[in-house]
């Protein structure tokens, strides 16, 4: 399995145990903050592994073979797409990983392979048409969790996915048309390439950006409701920071996405790191 220093600072992990010296000594080594390394797939080593990710000191970048670990941090590529409260006009459109979605009249004269993605009208009314017109597409790969109201502004998340298995690393591309859009990016960014399974721990650590925005999304790569969950909040100094206040809910949309609701009190703040622990239904 491969491993990765979470922990904010250089720390010596120890995973596994030292061939012939006995179990108190463990086979580690000295990593630098956010630097990976292989250990090997022993019963000691996963639970080692296991013990050192739930204090957020490490994630398991990539599972172990062993049939005993269940999940990874293979989380899918993502991004969004902001309408304004005004929302597009006709004409407008959003094209994703090469398909485009055109806000019209009517689906009557579109080109082809242009999909209609409702009327023009409000932000929120026009982030649910494209979402109805995105999820129902076959083949674009990605699909839009629910709306983030952020102000007066429509925050629609877009998720690499692609029928039943989460499309992870996907650098799809986002262009749009129309002053009443932005767009996190060119890209789709992040994401881990391979494919994840019904649990997964990780480790997410708040910017700046979303403590202005104050609400946000996380993309764990969970394909179901999770049955069972939890958040744990430390400061970059390493404190446990009780965050009753803030609200976590999974979207009922795009089931992996974890939405994060920090305006009641803004509890959390740039540089603290959230430990997340998924198990899928």
């Amino acid at each position: 399995m491969i491993v990765k220093n979470v922990s904010g600072s250089t720390q010596y992990i120890a995973i596994g145990q030292r061939g012939g010296r006995g179990s108190r000594y463990s086979r580690g080594r000295e990593l630098a903050n956010n630097a990976t390394a292989s250990f090997d797939d022993s019963p000691k080593a996963i639970s080692d592994a296991r013990a050192l990710a739930v204090r957020g000191l490490i994630q398991i970048v990539s599972g172990p073979d062993a049939n005993s670990e269940d999940g990874s941090v293979k989380i899918p590529a993502s991004g969004s797409i902001t309408l304004s409260a005004t929302g597009p006009s006709n004409g407008d459109y959003v094209i994703l990983n090469s398909v485009k979605f055109q806000w019209a009249a009517s689906a009557t004269g579109l080109a082809t392979g242009v999909v209609w993605a409702g009327a023009g009208a409000a932000g929120g009314t026009a982030a649910g048409t494209l979402r109805t017109a995105v999820n129902g597409h076959a083949t674009v790969g990605v699909k839009l969790g629910s709306t983030i109201t952020v102000g007066t502004a429509s925050v629609i998340p877009v998720t690499a996915s692609a029928g039943s298995d989460v499309t992870v690393g996907a650098n799809y591309a986002m262009t749009k048309s129309g002053a009443q859009i932005t767009l996190s990016g060119a890209t789709l960014a992040d994401g881990t390439k391979g494919k994840i399974k019904e649990s997964v721990e990780l480790t997410y650590t708040v910017t700046a950006g979303d403590v202005t925005a104050a609400k946000w999304f996380i993309p764990t790569g969970i394909l179901s409701t999770p049955s069972n969950w939890v958040v744990q909040c430390r400061t970059s100094a390493g404190f446990i920071k009780a965050t009753d206040d803030v609200v976590f809910v999974f979207d009922s949309v795009t089931k992996g996405n974890l939405l994060v609701d920090n305006s009641a009190s803004s509890i959390l703040v740039a540089g603290d790191i959230l430990t997340i622990h998924v198990l899928g239904a």
